[in-house]
């Protein structure tokens, strides 16, 4: 144990040691950095931050020198990928993925670009024919025709996808077990016979 007179030594306080990695972004007056050759947190990265943080100096303890600076400069302490680690960084870029497969990737882009070019010819074309007047009355039945279709169309396929869903019985009524609500139903649907008058007159 020693005694210190503080009345003597008036500029001197208590001091704490830190991590290395507790002192990242932070300053200070001056730095103390403990290195032991040993330690397997000593390389490169949390010596570079280690003294870094001092603002006037540093003062650096070690067992030995030398082999101190061997190991920082074989443990740089850079974190690698695993990619980095099978040495396939360069071999699964995307410039050489590309280069590999350049004949394929070029012959994909061709038909891309021409399945575009042929549906934006497509829609030049719809567009023309929808703004383009009608010549005699052939064309103007036609068209009158195909928007009567397109219609008519539009209503089946209604017609089809509602019947397509599951029917449930109406909440009011229940079926009865000798007639299932689907036979009920579909029996409704049914025309009602008429009476055979002969040919109209």
């Amino acid at each position: 144990m020693q005694t210190i007179d503080l009345a003597q030594h008036k500029t001197w306080d208590h001091g704490y040691s830190e991590t290395v990695y507790s002192a990242q972004s932070k300053t200070y007056a001056r730095v103390y950095v403990l290195a032991p050759v040993n330690s397997s947190l000593v390389n490169g990265q949390n010596y570079y931050t280690a003294i870094t943080r001092a603002r006037f100096g540093v003062k650096l303890w070690t067992e030995d020198e030398k082999r101190l600076v061997e190991k920082l400069e074989s443990r740089s302490g850079e974190k690698t990928s695993g990619l980095e680690g099978l040495g396939r960084l360069a071999k699964d870029s995307v410039r050489a993925y590309a280069d590999r497969h350049a004949d394929r990737l070029a012959r994909e882009r061709d038909e891309q670009r021409n399945l575009r070019q042929e549906r934006r010819d497509r829609a030049i074309k719809r567009q023309l024919d929808r703004n383009r007047p009608a010549n005699g009355l052939g064309e103007r039945l036609a068209e009158s025709s195909r928007g009567i279709g397109d219609f008519l169309h539009r209503i089946l396929q209604s017609a089809l996808d509602r019947r397509a869903e599951p029917e449930l019985p109406h909440p009011s009524r229940s079926a009865s077990p000798s007639e299932p609500v689907r036979d009920r139903q579909e029996n409704q649907r049914q025309p009602h016979p008429q009476a055979d008058h002969g040919p109209e007159r």
